[in-house]
C-alpha cells in the first residue's frame, strides 16, 4: 500500500553506458573487443527514486533532462515505475546527462560522468519554487552530491525549516562540512 505522503527524491538523472571490456584500458590506449554495450536509465537520483517505488513508496522525482533521446528514455522509465515526474525540468541548452561505465568479468570499473542538465538543477527560480512547494508536501526528502553543492544545501535548509527528515547519500567522495545536518547520511 503506497503512503500518504509522497518522498521527494532531488537529484541526478543519467543515461548510463555499460560496456563490458576484457579489462579496462590504460591511459592513451584504445581497446578492442569490448564484448557487449547496454544503455540503462540510471544517475544516482533515479536509482534511489526507483528503488523506493519499487519498494512500494510514492515517489517524485525532481531534476532536470536534457531535450534529446536520452531525456525521453529517462522520464518514460520513471513513469513506468509508477514515479511522478511532474518536477523534472526539460533543459533546452544542456544535454541530459550520461554515464560511461566500463565493466570487467571481474566486475572491476571505470565510470567518468557527463553532468549535462544535472549541473543545472536549482539553478532557476521558477524550478526552485516548485520543488520548495514540493518539499512542504512530503514525508522525506532524498539528496545525493551528483547535483550542485548549493542547490542541496538550500533544500536541506529548507527541509530542516519544514522538519521534513533529510537523507543525503554521499557517495562521490565530498569534504561537505554541512553533511552533519541530514537527518541520515548513506
Amino acid at each position: 500500500m503506497p503512503l500518504s505522503k509522497p518522498i521527494l527524491v532531488v537529484g541526478s538523472l543519467n543515461m548510463d553506458q555499460v560496456v563490458r571490456v576484457p579489462r579496462l584500458p590504460v591511459l592513451g590506449e584504445t581497446l578492442l573487443g569490448a564484448s557487449s554495450i547496454k544503455f540503462v536509465p540510471g544517475g544516482k537520483g533515479g536509482n534511489q527514486a526507483v528503488a523506493m517505488a519499487r519498494l512500494g513508496a510514492t515517489v517524485q522525482m525532481a531534476g532536470r533532462i536534457g531535450q534529446d533521446p536520452f531525456g525521453q528514455q529517462l522520464q518514460s522509465a520513471l513513469q513506468g515505475d509508477q514515479i511522478d515526474t511532474n518536477l523534472l525540468v526539460t533543459d533546452t541548452e544542456a544535454a541530459s546527462g550520461s554515464a560511461f561505465i566500463f565493466l570487467t568479468e571481474q566486475a572491476d570499473n571505470a565510470i567518468v560522468v557527463s553532468s549535462g542538465a544535472n549541473a543545472h538543477v536549482g539553478r532557476d527560480q521558477q524550478q526552485m519554487e516548485h520543488i520548495f512547494a514540493a518539499l512542504a508536501q512530503a514525508q522525506a526528502l532524498v539528496l545525493q552530491m551528483e547535483i550542485p553543492k548549493d542547490t542541496v544545501e538550500k533544500l536541506v535548509e529548507k527541509a530542516h525549516s519544514l522538519h521534513v527528515p533529510v537523507i543525503l547519500n554521499l557517495a562521490r567522495p565530498s569534504h561537505w562540512e554541512k553533511r552533519r545536518s541530514a537527518s541520515s547520511q548513506c
